[in-house]
């Protein structure tokens, strides 16, 4: 890993703040020029990360250290797994143990998670009507999921849950991507370890 001089993207972008309670928005005074150069480099990033296909759904990792060779070895470890772990209460027990091979098997992983997560945060919905909307929303995807899920068998793609311009560094040359996880949570998706440039 290369260690990169720079500041966070979000910082050039947002608009200075009086305070931290304020909220934050896109800073008007950014010149064009440098959005440009911004948004020319995320694509080109994501360009690349396009190329690569996995034949399965989960964590990748490398075949072979140093060889550049990548392979879907593991499940699909996403941010908002992670989130569920760390803050909710949510059993890690219940959570994917292998690698999926569909899109089919994952969105109905994804709607068996969600329930989950309904019953075990029980300070989740703020309100009897907020209960119930959380509930029906969740069955309405774990019904979709099992009737109209395609199941697409791969390639899959990269997809990154966590990409965000607080994870992006800039300098005068270069952006890096930080605590880049790219994560295999939706088809197409899969996970690679930190990027930096």
């Amino acid at each position: 890993m290369e260690y990169i001089e720079g500041i966070h993207l979000s910082d050039i972008l947002k608009k200075p703040t009086a305070n931290r309670e304020e909220k934050e928005i896109l800073n008007p005074d950014v010149d064009d020029t440098t959005l440009n150069i911004v948004y020319r480099q995320i694509a080109d990033f994501m360009l690349q990360l396009y190329n690569l296909d996995f034949t399965h759904i989960g964590a990748i990792s490398e075949v072979v250290e140093g060889a550049n060779t990548w392979a879907v070895t593991g499940r699909p470890l996403t941010y908002n797994m992670n989130e569920l772990a760390t803050s909710t209460g949510y059993p890690i027990n219940r959570f994917p143990t292998e690698r999926f091979s569909s899109a089919n098997e994952y969105f109905k992983s994804l709607a068996d998670q969600h329930l989950v997560h309904l019953h075990t945060q029980r300070n989740l919905a703020s309100d009897p009507k907020d209960a119930r909307r959380r509930h029906i929303a969740r069955h309405l995807f774990q019904q979709l999921a099992a009737r109209n899920c395609i199941n697409e068998n791969g390639p899959f793609k990269l997809f990154c849950d966590d990409l965000r311009p607080a994870n992006i560094l800039v300098n005068q040359s270069n952006l890096g991507l930080l605590e880049f996880m790219v994560r295999s949570n939706q088809y197409p998706s899969t996970n690679l370890k930190p990027i930096f440039r």
